[in-house]
């Protein structure tokens, strides 16, 4: 996953991208547990992230959409956000954590494919949840007890996407 962000950040400076690799990964992840295919995605995602889709950085998304689904359904539950490793401070990983969280909210909306009706309260208290924490701006002490909560909540982002995708992915389309 280091090796992928590393690659993602590098195609991302590259076009001058004002996003981060982790709301990229996060907009792909919300794109694709909404059950829309990637390869629908291009439009949306040089609008919605001002990056152009092109080169490199399209082969990229690709990969990390590849990823994204192995990781989906692995019945193992082996999906990883993408955020920085944890030689990081604490607050860039929060940080990242929210860019992660806006991204799929971004990412799985933009697709259209679902009215709030139709989603299970699962799934919206998941993408209420999403939203505190995409809104998340407060700079946190780097202690073991943070550390812990960051840990926590971030299992609980990576399990609730899983979740969003079981749950939505293949529903049929509206």
């Amino acid at each position: 996953m280091v090796k992928q962000e590393a690659y993602l950040d590098q195609q991302l400076t590259a076009v001058n991208a004002r996003v981060s690799a982790s709301e990229v990964h996060g907009f792909i992840t919300g794109w694709i547990c909404s059950g829309t295919g990637w390869e629908s995605a291009a439009d949306t995602f040089e609008e919605a992230l001002e990056v152009p889709l092109e080169g490199e950085l399209n082969a990229c998304a690709i990969e990390v959409a590849r990823d994204a689904i192995a990781g989906l359904t692995d019945v193992d539950f082996g999906f990883q956000i993408l955020l920085p490793k944890e030689a990081v401070g604490i607050n860039k990983r929060r940080v990242a954590l929210s860019e992660w969280c806006q991204g799929f909210l971004s990412g799985f909306g933009l697709t259209g494919r679902y009215q709030d009706s139709e989603l299970s309260e699962e799934v919206k208290e998941l993408l209420h949840d999403f939203t505190q924490i995409a809104q998340v701006d407060d700079e946190i002490p780097d202690d073991e007890e943070n550390e812990s909560d960051l840990t926590e909540i971030t299992e609980y982002v990576r399990m609730g996407a899983v979740m969003v995708f079981t749950d939505c992915a293949t529903k049929a389309v509206h």
